[in-house]
């Protein structure tokens, strides 16, 4: 007969196995065994236990649980042990749920009837029978699905029960569409085009424009590419090259893609491109304050090759102006020098910012002496009161150099030189006069 647990023995008293050997005065719980059989008194009041000759105090010494007696004190290693099973009527011992393994079962053990089928196609069991074959998935016939087509993706409709092909969804097996409900956005993925992969994205903001652009891979160079729709074929807007570089591309009339602006990690870091090759000044890169006001602008000359800098200068924008009239006296107190930069070791003529300060203020940027400050960022323990972005200190080893703006000295030079202008022809004026007379 077969049984869970060791074969039963009703109407005796057995002795347990010794398990002294165990004892080490540390461990408290262990196993009972009879001729080397997992064995279960049922509770601590149907055995007795007796350690180094004393009797034990059932449930205050120790505890019976299934196969286990756990001592309340752990025994002392020699200690000797006696224990005697009363006799009962059966040992039951009970299994822990989650505890059988499919390898405790005998393959092929469990049988159809065992488990919930029908025995017909219209049973609407999850199994089925097969005329004594492995049993098969139930066949759910007489689904209905709205509105199905061709490649629509099938959804669930909720409380309803039923499915419904959808039309903004579709799958072919190798495009992917997604469109909204609307119709004025689309989201096409296409998992191959030629060697490229592509992500089609239409939009139709339902003024009879159109935007449609292109995310692709391409394969013979291993780039990435944003291409935009227009006047009938994609342009190259940006790329991204294998090498990291980064080309952000616009288009000219006449074709080609030749306004550009490159992003490179080696050369030229910084390349600006420009479609007119014409006698006239091309806006290269163009400077606006928050306001979206203009400030000045970067051009360069198509037919000479030759690139201007400039910055507004309009009279409208300039008020209470008043002629230069100690150009000369502050002139004096510029000090050009002679130097060597110490990190190349090349000799140059020009200014100290902070010296050119005191003449002409706005031609420098910066303060004397000023030192990189660090700001709390994510992460800092933030004193109270202070939040990521605040002042933390001053670096220590990090200069914040000052810089001078050149250009800003002309209008001084200017009326300088046109005082002294003014002294030589006065002179000039004096020395004919005299040579007259």
């Amino acid at each position: 007969m077969a049984y869970i647990g060791p074969e039963p023995n009703p109407g005796q008293n057995r002795e347990v196995d010794d398990i002294s050997s165990s004892f080490n005065g540390s461990t408290t719980a262990f196993t009972l065994q009879v001729n080397s059989q997992n064995v279960s008194p049922g509770s601590s009041n149907a055995i007795i236990v007796s350690l180094g000759g004393v009797v034990q105090n059932p449930g205050t010494d120790y505890t019976i649980a299934a196969s286990t007696i756990t001592f309340t004190t752990a025994p002392a290693s020699g200690l000797s042990f006696f224990g005697l099973v009363l006799g009962q009527q059966i040992d039951t011992e009970g299994t822990a749920d989650g505890t059988i393994t499919t390898a405790k079962i005998v393959d092929e053990a469990v049988t159809l009837a065992k488990l919930p089928h029908g025995t017909s196609s219209n049973d609407g069991k999850f199994l089925r029978a097969n005329n004594g074959a492995d049993p098969t998935f139930e066949t759910v016939s007489g689904t209905t699905i709205n509105n199905n087509a061709n490649n629509r993706v099938i959804t669930g409709s909720g409380s309803a029960n039923t499915l419904e092909a959808e039309a903004g969804l579709t799958f072919d097996g190798s495009t992917m569409n997604l469109t909204a409900a609307s119709g004025d956005a689309r989201l096409t993925l296409i998992g191959t085009e030629g060697n490229d992969a592509r992500i089609s994205i239409v939009c139709d903001d339902g003024d009879d424009h159109i935007d449609q652009y292109n995310i692709r891979s391409n394969a013979d160079d291993n780039s990435l590419s944003i291409d935009q729709f227009e006047s009938g074929s994609f342009v190259e807007r940006v790329t991204i090259e294998n090498g990291g570089n980064v080309l952000l591309t616009g288009s000219a009339s006449g074709g080609g893609n030749t306004q550009r602006v490159t992003f490179q990690n080696s050369g030229d870091v910084l390349t600006v491109r420009t479609a007119g090759t014409n006698n006239s000044n091309h806006g290269m890169i163009a400077f606006r304050d928050g306001g979206n006001s203009f400030c000045g602008q970067i051009t360069s000359n198509g037919s000479s090759h030759t690139t201007s800098y400039g910055t507004s200068s309009d009279y409208r924008l300039k008020e209470n102006e008043v002629l230069i009239s100690d150009g000369i006296t502050r002139l004096k107190q510029l000090k050009p020098y002679r130097f060597k930069w110490k990190s190349s070791g090349e000799t140059v003529d020009g200014f100290f910012a902070h010296e050119t300060q005191t003449v002409v203020p706005e031609a420098i940027v910066g303060t004397k002496d000023e030192m990189e400050s660090i700001l709390y960022k994510t992460g800092d323990a933030l004193p109270e009161g202070k939040k990521v972005g605040d002042f933390k200190e001053y670096s220590t080893t990090e200069a914040k150099y000052q810089q001078i703006d050149q250009s800003k000295l002309v209008p001084l030079l200017t009326a300088a030189l046109q005082e002294a202008v003014a002294k030589i022809e006065t002179l000039e004026t004096k020395v004919a006069a005299l040579e007259a007379a």
